[in-house]
């Protein structure tokens, strides 16, 4: 996927992923006394955050500030953390709608002594220091890690990096991997598991990833992975993930936020294009982009307005057809907008699981436009050659 710069002075946010998994297995709680703070400047921004979800911090309490250019002390952000929402039935019947987050000041128990919301899962670091596990600095990461102990050849990878693209993988120039649990929510007569009266909140888990790479094309940008795990076993309807975000642009409060279903991004810029302090011009533009994540595919509804309705992202390759790919025309959406107007759709062959009819299967060096014999057949494993 291509990462086209929408503004020249652009800091983005990019989540990378957001799926749902099912796990019966609940290894352990989230708790207050799990949590660390760590540091993302491996590129062009920096960005505080603490390993119960929050992404940024005020100055105050970990030194450092949501910031772009990094170094500059420009605020952009005051904070970022993921919403998970769904409804329940207490024990007594009655519904609520539960929210699970980590943002600012959470609702606290009766006595006060702990937050009802997300907090750090043990075992994702070393105990024995401050800082989240960070890709950098093998000090921070624990003797073995919980999710990798079925491996039968190298149980917990030791003294190995829990990478993203695998076992030591340090593909991006900056990682860090935790894991928060919703247990502490105690607020409702609610067991999401009906095997464990002790565990609370929705029943999630959300192991989380924050990736930063120095390339020019993404050195402002930052990428996070959410992978929500219901691991009790009430099976829920409906679910709704977001990220809550309250924006700094400029060190001030004038901005401007919307959304852009097109590029489908959300973003904010300053008002006044002036930012404190010391009225700095050009304030940048925070754009917040979801690259995957689950759709409906059963709605009748074309809400990325490709001209497409009812796309999956998780069908295969389908069957070869002859058929709609919404405004796409050889992969490219705005040519076929216009004609798109009079009733008219482009038609290609193509792979049914790919809607839009963008991928090429073959290089075709001859430009007869099939394959032949000795002409390079593509894959899907990208520059690095990792898969899949």
């Amino acid at each position: 996927m291509k990462l086209q710069r929408f503004f020249k002075n652009l800091f983005a946010i990019v989540v990378l992923g957001f799926s749902a998994h099912v796990f019966a297995q609940r290894p352990q709680d989230g708790h207050i006394t799990n949590m660390k703070y760590g540091v993302m400047d491996g590129n062009l921004t920096r960005v505080p955050f603490w390993n119960q979800g929050r992404i940024g911090s005020p100055s105050t309490i970990m030194g450092y500030v949501l910031e772009y250019p990094i170094g500059s002390g420009h605020i952009q952000i005051e904070g970022i953390a993921p919403v998970v929402i769904s409804k329940i039935v207490d024990a007594y019947g009655v519904e609520h709608a539960c929210c699970e987050t980590c943002w600012g000041y959470p609702d606290m128990s009766p006595d006060g002594s702990t937050g009802w919301c997300y907090y750090a899962l043990a075992g994702y670091c070393n105990p024995s220091q401050l800082e989240a596990a960070m890709s950098d600095d093998p000090y921070t990461w624990p003797d073995l890690w919980p999710d990798k102990m079925d491996d039968s050849i190298d149980p917990g990878w030791p003294k190995a990096w829990n990478g993203y693209f695998g076992k030591g993988v340090m593909n991006a120039d900056l990682e860090t991997y935790f894991v928060i649990d919703d247990d502490p929510d105690e607020e409702f007569k609610y067991y999401p598991d009906v095997n464990d009266t002790t565990r609370h909140g929705l029943g999630t888990q959300i192991y989380i990833r924050g990736l930063q790479w120095r390339n020019i094309m993404t050195e402002t940008h930052n990428f996070w992975l959410y992978d929500v795990d219901n691991e009790g076993t009430t099976t829920y309807d409906s679910v709704y993930f977001a990220l809550y975000t309250d924006f700094h642009i400029g060190g001030d409060t004038q901005d401007v936020a919307g959304y852009n279903t097109r590029l489908d991004v959300a973003y904010c810029y300053d008002y006044d294009n002036v930012g404190l302090p010391g009225n700095y011009s050009p304030v940048p533009v925070c754009c917040i982009g979801y690259l995957e994540s689950p759709t409906l595919g059963y709605d009748g509804i074309d809400s990325d307005e490709d001209g497409l309705i009812d796309e999956g992202r998780d069908s295969g390759p389908g069957v070869w057809l002859f058929g709609p790919t919404g405004y796409y025309f050889n992969g490219k959406l705005d040519e076929g907008r216009q004609k798109a107007q009079t009733g008219e759709f482009y038609s290609n062959w193509h792979w049914s699981g790919d809607e839009d009819g963008d991928w090429e299967g073959y290089e075709d060096k001859n430009n007869n436009g099939r394959w032949d014999l000795g002409e390079p057949l593509n894959d899907d494993l990208g520059a690095d050659g990792i898969g899949p």
